[in-house]
C-alpha cells in the first residue's frame, strides 16, 4: 500500500505523505518512514451508562462545573438551519483567532452540513443564555462512534462553565443512541491544559502514531527549527489579522501547509 501512495504522491507531484493511524500502526511502521508520538486520543467507554460515567468524572473539576452551567441558566439548543450553522461558524472564527490557528473555510463546514445532517450523523448543539450564543459543538457518528470533531465558546464567557455542559450534554446523547464510544478527538501531549481537561473525564488515552515521508534526516535540527518557525509565524499571522482575511488565510494554509 506505501508503494502506491507513493506512486499517487509522484504522480500529483506531492512532496512528502503524513499517514494517520490509530489502530494499524503496526502495518505502516517502516524505514522509509518517520514516526512522530506527538498526539492522543481520549475516549469514554458509553456502555457504563450514564450513572457509571458520572462516577468517574472529576469531582470538583467537572461534575462541579456541569452542575455550575445548569445552575446559571445555560440552555441547550440543537442548530437546524443555516442561520444556526453561521453562528456555529461566527463562534468557530473567533475561537480559531483567540488560540492562533488557521480558520477552515466556511463551505467546509457547508459541505458537512449538506452532506451528514440530513441523516442525523452530523449535529451541532448550541449552549445559550438568554438567546445568547456563548458556545457550539459539532458532532459526527459513525458506526458505534460519536465524536466531538470542533467546539468553541465565547470566552467571556468562561465562568458559565459552557464547555463542561456542552460535553456532557453530548455524553448523555451518545448513551441514549447507543453508541458505544465518545470520542473527545487527538490532542497535542504538549497542550497540557486540553490533555487535563480530558483527563478529568475519566477518558481512557490512545496514542495516535503519525508516520512522514520522506523521513528527517538524523540530526536535523535546521530543517525542525523552521518547521518550528512557520508555525510560529502562522499562529502570529492568524491571531492578529483582521477577521475579513482570516478565511483566505486558512484556506492557503490548509491547502499548501497541511
Amino acid at each position: 500500500l506505501f508503494a502506491e501512495a507513493l506512486d499517487l504522491a509522484k504522480s500529483l507531484g506531492a512532496g512528502s505523505i503524513e499517514i494517520r493511524s490509530l489502530y494499524s500502526s503496526g502495518l505502516v511502521r517502516s524505514e522509509q518512514l518517520r514516526e512522530d508520538d506527538s498526539f492522543m486520543m481520549h475516549s469514554l467507554d458509553l456502555t457504563k451508562g450514564l450513572d457509571g460515567l458520572w462516577e468517574g468524572f472529576h469531582k470538583s473539576a467537572t461534575r462541579k462545573s456541569i452542575r455550575q452551567a445548569h445552575d446559571r441558566g445555560v440552555c441547550l439548543r440543537e442548530v437546524r438551519d443555516e442561520e444556526g450553522l453561521r453562528c456555529f461558524f461566527n463562534l468557530h472564527r473567533a475561537s480559531r483567532k483567540l488560540h492562533g490557528l488557521p480558520l477552515h473555510p466556511y463551505r467546509f463546514f457547508a459541505a458537512l452540513w449538506d452532506v451528514f445532517s440530513t441523516d442525523g450523523r452530523l449535529q451541532i448543539l448550541l449552549a445559550e443564555k438568554d438567546q445568547t450564543p456563548l458556545g457550539m459543538l459539532l458532532l459526527m457518528k459513525y458506526r458505534n462512534r460519536i465524536s466531538c470533531d470542533y467546539g468553541a465558546s465565547d470566552p467571556q464567557h468562561k465562568q458559565l462553565r459552557v464547555n463542561h455542559f456542552l460535553t456532557w450534554e453530548a455524553i448523555q446523547r451518545g448513551v441514549r443512541e447507543g453508541y458505544r464510544d465518545f470520542d473527545f478527538g487527538r490532542t497535542s501531549v504538549q497542550n497540557t491544559g486540553i490533555m487535563e481537561y480530558k483527563n478529568k473525564w475519566g477518558a481512557s488515552l490512545s496514542s495516535i502514531p503519525y508516520f512522514f515521508y520522506p523521513p528527517l534526516p538524523s540530526g536535523s535540527n535546521a530543517t525542525e527549527n523552521r518547521v518550528s518557525l512557520k508555525k510560529s509565524l502562522v499562529a502570529a499571522l492568524c491571531r492578529y489579522a483582521p477577521d475579513c482575511v482570516q478565511e483566505p488565510i486558512g484556506k492557503f494554509c490548509y491547502r499548501h501547509l497541511g
